[in-house]
């Protein structure tokens, strides 16, 4: 990556932190090990790597990470102690010793590969936000407005999610338009990966219920 992007990733991350309340720590921690994975991929490498992004400037150094023996039998895992003393004066046999290499196009693979890791990490972040805020909604009636609808189902804006009420669980005889204010009653609710699953009512036992506790204090 080029400087101008690396300080372009800290300030992304400094920014979903303060604004999003996503761990800027976490997100580099992660980062890290997703770039690791992009390197052995890109370039079929049986070595093992380290990967390390300055929090600050947003460098990205690349480590090849190899043991200290006496006899090498695997220059991608080894290294000889003589050779090790070059880089670690105190190396000794069992050390791991980190070997900075340069890959060349590896600043494009990371590039591209911290812009799709960052925007997962926010997806996943804002579904558990939505999941937490929702968590204690089910058995529970919500106001929304009426914002799609298909062969089978009306979804219902919540705000931070979409309800889905399926055209079987409306009122019998009812009629809805799009737009109009809803009250429903929230069946169910589960976390996928496309989101929060949320399921609601208008004829379960659960919606009259909570109608009367409501409108008969």
């Amino acid at each position: 990556m080029k400087s101008n992007e690396n300080k372009e990733l800290i300030m992304a991350l400094d920014e979903l932190e303060k604004e999003r309340g996503i761990s800027k720590e976490y997100l580099l921690e992660s980062l890290e090990v997703a770039l690791v994975a992009a390197y052995k991929k890109n370039f079929d490498s049986a070595e093992n790597v380290k990967v390390e992004i300055d929090s600050q400037t947003g460098e990205i150094h690349v480590y090849a990470q190899k043991e200290v023996v006496k006899t090498v039998a695997d220059s991608q895992l080894q290294i000889s102690l003589d050779d090790a003393k070059k880089i670690e004066k105190k190396a000794k046999i069992g050390d791991i010793i980190n070997i900075e290499t340069k890959p060349k196009d590896f600043g494009r693979i990371a590039a591209g590969a911290a812009k799709q890791h960052v925007i997962q990490k926010v997806r996943e972040a804002e579904r558990e936000k939505v999941m937490s805020e929702f968590a204690d909604k089910q058995d529970e009636l919500m106001i929304g407005f009426l914002a799609m609808e298909d062969a089978r189902n009306y979804y219902v804006d919540l705000g931070k999610a979409r309800g889905i009420l399926p055209k079987t669980e409306l009122i019998p005889g009812e009629k809805l338009t799009m737009g109009d204010s809803i009250k429903v009653y929230i069946t169910k609710i589960e976390s996928t990966t496309k989101g929060p699953l949320i399921l609601t009512s208008r004829k379960n036992y659960g919606f009259v219920k909570r109608l009367f506790e409501h409108e008969i204090p």
